[in-house]
């Protein structure tokens, strides 16, 4: 009887044991998720907003910037090959459209978990700020996968053209079904994201706003989507909420880069937050550079001379190629190209006894060098010319040395004639 009392006695402690400790493991969280009970908890949620995949492999390796170097250099991407010959993809790394895809959306994903946050909060009008940010990370992932994998938006077909899935909620149902909807219907609700967004974003609410929705970024978005939405009238105004009328300063300051000799220096300086002309960062898992530069891993597909001879050296509007002020800070050779270091890697490694780890890139998501094209694009479509001729004069003031732009000589060059604005 007395041992059978102590064992009685025992499981009797044991069972308040588990009791208490079930009850103090479940006032936690059963996960890592992130309770978002607090402003704090919202913003720093944002961060993982921003999609972490870029497009620049895509772009780069199927357009016709692109030459077959031949066999002897090899193939050692297959979705390198396969974008260049516009073969459907059967990879599943950084550079994929898989990856791109699912990249996109998980950014989508946290944007809508904060909003849904927002809505729940206490005070949510005191959030306002963070909702703009969300509405136009929401925005842009979706903007980024309807330019990728539909057809480009057109007046006249867009309301027949397949669209991608414009997520609006948060996700609770595993592997939910989703209407695609049209190319139309994707724009308007990308408009209306920003739309709504845009005057709510609050540059203080960041330490760094290089890496964040800042106001001049949020402007820069505006701008070159409806540019693409082709309403040019809206290109104008919101690029000139960054721009001014006096653009010149707001350009990229080459005077740092004559004293910059290696690669990766150059590099550094052209992602600086501090950069003037840098209007939002992001950094991506991609191998990108590796096609790039002085890497050379990647040389089969590359921008050889010949090529070249069509771009950078051709006898363009601005002369004489070695006008351009960053000629000579290009790195390559002949088979891939000349390069100037844009993106630079940032190696990860995730096991550095094995040498293994992920490739990064910086990518100036947004500058105001390209705004300003954008900004004289939509000047020539609203046929402004004189107002076109004095952008792309602004930009060449920093970007090359002695170059002096006219409507006659662009219309020269270009051998077309166009008519005066009535």
């Amino acid at each position: 009887m007395k041992l059978r009392h102590i064992i009685n006695v025992f499981i009797g402690l044991i069972f308040v044991w588990i009791s208490t400790s079930c009850e103090s493991y479940l006032d936690k969280l059963p996960d890592n998720r992130a309770n978002l009970n607090s402003e704090d908890n919202i913003t720093d949620l944002l961060v993982s907003a921003y999609p972490t995949v870029a497009i620049c492999m895509l772009g780069e390796a199927s357009s016709d910037n692109i030459k077959d170097n031949g066999i002897n250099y090899g193939t050692l991407n297959q979705v390198v090959e396969e974008y260049y010959r516009w073969q459907p993809s059967t990879q599943k790394n950084a550079d994929s459209p898989t990856h791109l895809w699912e990249g996109y959306y998980g950014a989508i994903a946290v944007a809508n978990q904060a909003l849904e946050a927002i809505d729940l909060s206490d005070n949510p009008d005191e959030l306002n700020a963070q909702r703009g940010e969300a509405l136009l990370c929401r925005a842009y992932s979706h903007f980024m996968l309807v330019n990728v994998f539909c057809q480009a938006y057109n007046e006249q077909t867009s309301d027949k053209d397949l669209g991608i899935p414009y997520v609006k909620e948060r996700e609770t149902i595993v592997s939910k079904n989703y209407d695609r909807g049209t190319v139309k219907l994707v724009y308007e609700d990308i408009a209306q994201d920003i739309e709504e967004g845009i005057g709510l974003i609050n540059d203080e609410l960041y330490s760094i706003p290089k890496y964040h929705f800042n106001i001049k970024a949020a402007n820069a978005f505006a701008a070159r989507f409806y540019l693409y939405y082709r309403k040019y009238d809206k290109v104008i105004e919101y690029a000139s909420k960054v721009l001014g009328n006096s653009p010149a300063n707001m350009l990229r300051d080459y005077s740092p880069y004559p004293s910059l000799s290696s690669y990766f220096e150059i590099g550094n300086q052209y992602i600086k937050a501090e950069e003037n002309s840098n209007l939002l960062l992001q950094t991506a898992v991609s191998a990108y550079a590796r096609m790039t530069g002085v890497y050379k891993t990647y040389r089969r597909y590359g921008h050889p001379i010949a090529k070249m001879l069509e771009t950078l050296l051709s006898a363009g509007i601005w002369g004489n190629e070695r006008s351009l002020k960053y000629f000579d800070k290009l790195f390559g050779t002949q088979e891939y190209g000349l390069v100037f270091p844009k993106q630079i890697e940032f190696f990860e490694y995730t096991d550095k006894v094995a040498g293994i780890g992920q490739a990064h890139i910086v990518t100036t998501a947004f500058t105001t060098d390209e705004l300003l094209l954008c900004r004289a694009e939509a000047y020539v479509y609203q046929k402004e010319y004189t107002q076109a001729v004095a952008d792309i004069q602004a930009w060449f003031d920093t970007h090359a040395s002695g170059v002096t732009v006219s409507r006659s000589a662009v219309n020269q060059y270009y051998g077309s004639k166009v008519t005066t604005k009535k």
